[in-house]
């Protein structure tokens, strides 16, 4: 492990026949089509919706990395809707859980949502106690951010909707 998350090794998943290294060049060839047709929407992909276009680089890179080194050697660990498109593409192993994800942190460049984060009210509030300890600059590397957007602030939000803890950055 090192302050940017878990570096994830060699995962491979093979799925119903799916071969690791097609399910990243399929993933690969949908990012890019959604990226050229669309200009600030979100997307949804094999089933998971509410992708910004910061998740779509992220997913472009992550499957970039895979094809090339067969691994996600030196990115943090996937989380969230980013570790379930990875995982319904067959490009990485796991298992999705839905239960218990009601907490949720949401990171903000000024009033636009750039990605969030569901799990436990634990892990949640284990994030926000790691995230306080990052700088803005390694935070945006850990998100996978291009040099056009930044965190401004993120927000833990509870089961009910409402906001439970700010970090201004």
């Amino acid at each position: 492990m090192n302050k940017h998350g878990l570096i994830l090794e060699g995962l491979r998943h093979i799925s119903e026949g799916t071969d690791p290294k097609k399910g990243a060049q399929t993933l690969l060839k949908d990012v890019q089509s959604k990226l050229k047709s669309n200009e600030n929407r979100t997307v949804k992909l094999k089933g998971v919706g509410n992708l910004s276009t910061s998740d779509l680089e992220t997913l472009e890179l992550y499957a970039q990395t895979f094809l090339k080194s067969g691994s996600f050697s030196g990115l943090m660990e996937p989380r969230g809707s980013i570790k379930e498109v990875l995982m319904k593409y067959g490009v990485m192993e796991g298992t999705i859980v839905e239960a218990k994800s009601d907490w949720v942190i949401k990171f903000y460049d000024g009033s636009t949502l750039l990605t969030s984060w569901s799990h436990t009210k634990a892990e949640c509030e284990k994030e926000i106690k790691r995230l306080r300890t990052m700088s803005v600059q390694d935070i945006n590397k850990e998100l996978g951010l291009n040099k056009d957007l930044s965190v401004s602030f993120i927000y833990l939000q509870n089961s009910k909707g409402k906001e439970e803890d700010v970090i201004k950055l």
